[in-house]
């Protein structure tokens, strides 16, 4: 690692080729971002060589990790980063909202934990391998862009599990809005737990029919029919499919 690269009360983002991290670094550029990841043109492979001497007061924003396959990778990713930290370092860990389990909600940052995949216990375990540095731990609701509903609808036509007649309700999050507000966040991170998320939450026929996508519906019962956060200490904006449609459209030929 080039350590001129660092400097103190800098902003470290870990995962920066995942599919957030891509995001960031084209909303970002230009910011005086270090960004982590494992690639030869990124700066810190946690995976490998030898870790950076972050200086004081360093702010990391962990992303690294995985939605799929290899789910322990989250973890090593975590214990990494817990190795090279240390008092006066301040961290935001992205979490999800997959944690609160399969219940409606809405869940509020109290609500205790009842993750239900294999991947949101892997996602509350980096919380639990990070909370000895009291992290500012984001439970992101769906991202727009990077979330299954839309990358199956910009691949072709969806068949939607039923729900009632806007299909299974979600808390969501455009992605300039998602990226405007993790960059004020990241500034003087608060320890605790975090909602992330728009409301309100909104049916994912409702966002189909906004992205003009090809769509039906299927003969099946929606496991989660309504999956909501309660996000109302971020004070985001509201959210609608057209402003989620609107946001993503301009990005388009550069994410995701």
């Amino acid at each position: 690692m080039d350590k001129s690269l660092l400097r103190e009360n800098g902003l470290v983002v870990t995962g920066a080729q995942g599919r957030i991290g891509q995001l960031l670094r084209h909303l970002w550029a230009g910011r005086g971002v270090v960004w982590s990841g494992r690639r030869r043109d990124l700066v810190w492979d946690m995976g490998a060589g030898a870790a950076p001497d972050l200086p004081p007061g360093t702010r990391v924003l962990h992303l690294a990790g995985t939605t799929g396959g290899d789910l322990s990778q989250n973890a090593r990713a975590a214990r990494a980063l817990a190795g090279v930290l240390r008092p006066g370092h301040r961290v935001v860990v992205i979490s999800s909202i997959a944690v609160y389990g399969p219940g409606a909600g809405p869940f509020t940052e109290a609500t205790p934990p009842a993750p239900a995949s294999d991947y949101a216990s892997a996602k509350l375990q980096v919380e639990a391998i990070l909370a000895p540095h009291r992290p500012m731990v984001l439970r992101l609701g769906n991202l727009f862009g990077a979330d299954a509903l839309t990358r199956q609808a910009l691949a072709g036509p969806v068949t939607l599990d039923q729900a009632g007649p806007r299909g299974p309700m979600r808390s969501w999050i455009g992605p300039l809005t998602f990226a405007d507000a993790l960059w004020r966040l990241v500034q003087d991170p608060a320890p605790g737990l975090w909602n992330l998320a728009q409301a309100p939450a909104l049916g994912m026929a409702d966002i189909l029919t906004a992205m003009g996508a090809d769509w039906t519906l299927g003969p099946r019962a929606a496991p989660v029919p309504h999956a909501e956060m309660e996000v109302s200490r971020l004070g985001l904006p509201p959210a609608s499919a057209a402003g989620l449609v609107a946001e993503l459209a301009s990005l388009k030929g550069i994410w995701p």
